[in-house]
């Protein structure tokens, strides 16, 4: 089972995403400040290439603000590491915006971006927002039954695990999950955002 990938910008977006993760990882661990630069700009990339990575984006701020409503004494450390994580974003955002609003297609960046994508997912009902693709279409669970049934006791012992570093990949497949149950609808393909957590 293979992603078709002359239409699907999914597999494209597993480059920048997974890079991005392994930047903030680095950046979590380290407090190294130019990681969570590169994180921003990494995951940003991402986003340009498909828009449910912004769903990244939102999981790392939530990760770093969890972290500095529990622990006060990082407080300060936890602020600059947010900032830079925004820099990053900027820093590649505003190229794009720029060079599109120069060529008079800022709207247009905007529809292709996000506006088309809200109508498209406006068009599948609301339930099927709530449910993982994987359940609406199991089918290409089969092909990697053994990935993800290794990912499955990954994931449970990193919950059983369950400190900072753990819940830093938790949260970045929920995060990820909810990207993919965004569209609301069951094609497998949107589920490819989880790879890089699930690894």
């Amino acid at each position: 089972i293979y992603i078709q990938v002359t239409a699907n910008a999914e597999v494209f977006m597993l480059l920048p995403l997974t890079a991005g993760l392994w930047a903030f990882a680095l950046g979590a661990r380290s407090g190294s400040l130019p990681a969570f630069l590169a994180a921003g700009v990494l995951t940003s990339l991402a986003v340009f290439t498909r828009q449910s990575a912004l769903w990244t984006l939102i999981g790392y701020g939530a990760w770093l603000a969890v972290l500095f409503l529990r622990y006060r004494e990082e407080r300060r450390q936890l602020l600059r590491a947010g900032a830079a994580l925004i820099a990053g974003a900027l820093l590649t955002a505003v190229p794009f915006v720029v060079y599109f609003a120069a060529h008079g297609a800022l709207y247009d960046l905007w529809y292709a971006m996000f506006a088309f994508n809200w109508s498209w997912a406006g068009q599948f009902p609301f339930y099927m927002k709530l449910l993982p693709p994987i359940l609406g279409n199991p089918a290409p669970l089969v092909g990697g039954l053994v990935f993800w049934a290794l990912a499955a006791v990954g994931v449970w012992r990193l919950y059983l695990r369950g400190d900072r570093y753990a819940w830093l990949v938790l949260s970045f497949l929920l995060f990820s999950e909810a990207g993919a149950q965004t569209l609301g609808k069951v094609s497998p393909h949107y589920s490819v955002q989880l790879l890089p957590g699930a690894s």
